[in-house]
């Protein structure tokens, strides 16, 4: 069967090249693709289901801290400073913890997060 449909490519070539000699290109027949009917069939019978509404944000409400807070931050790093320690997030996460154990923030990466844009906001006032 290969070799059937190789010949008959190669025919189809050689008469194209005949045909073609006044144009400078030659264009080659690409090989026909035969679909089964089995295949399409099965295709055509798959339901895709549908995606529910998203109701709403199903993670972490956001943080947003008030000016009391933001100082509250900066105090503690200044503490640690003044004990001549460097500040790291875990660090002034923990004395956070430990001086106000009802602060919003809980975890260091949102503790960075909300240093920069204390930070940001100083930067964009002065």
């Amino acid at each position: 069967m290969d070799e059937l449909q190789r010949q008959q490519d190669e025919e189809e070539c050689r008469k194209v090249q005949t045909r073609s000699t006044t144009t400078s290109s030659v264009t080659l027949p690409h090989r026909k693709q035969y679909w089964s009917s089995s295949s399409t069939a099965a295709q055509a019978n798959i339901l895709k289901a549908l995606s529910p509404r998203k109701k709403g944000h199903s993670g972490r409400k956001s943080i947003s801290l008030s000016d009391y807070a933001e100082d509250i931050i900066r105090l503690q790093f200044h503490k640690i400073l003044s004990k001549k320690e460097y500040p790291t997030t875990i660090k002034l996460l923990s004395s956070l913890k430990s001086d106000y154990p009802d602060f919003p923030i809980t975890s260091k990466t949102t503790l960075w997060r909300h240093m920069k844009m204390v930070q940001m906001n100083q930067t964009n006032q002065r």
